[in-house]
């Protein structure tokens, strides 16, 4: 069963910089500006690495966005 598009908001714990990853564009991991940590979101699964803090998670609906966190 195919899921919805999601996007996470997150933020480098090191240097507070705020990125955004988005699961619809396979293999991209996305790197905060320190290079510390990063974010890999896809369809079937979340890799991390480094210290981050999640502040978004959202679905995307027909309506729009629809936060899951």
């Amino acid at each position: 069963m195919k899921m919805g598009s999601m996007r996470m908001t997150w933020k480098c714990v090191k240097c507070g910089s705020i990125v955004v990853s988005h699961s619809d564009i396979r293999h991209d991991m996305n790197f905060c500006k320190c290079g510390e940590a990063g974010v890999d979101l896809e369809e079937f699964y979340t890799r991390t690495f480094g210290k981050i803090d999640v502040i978004s998670l959202e679905e995307k609906t027909k309506d729009g966005w629809d936060k899951v966190k």
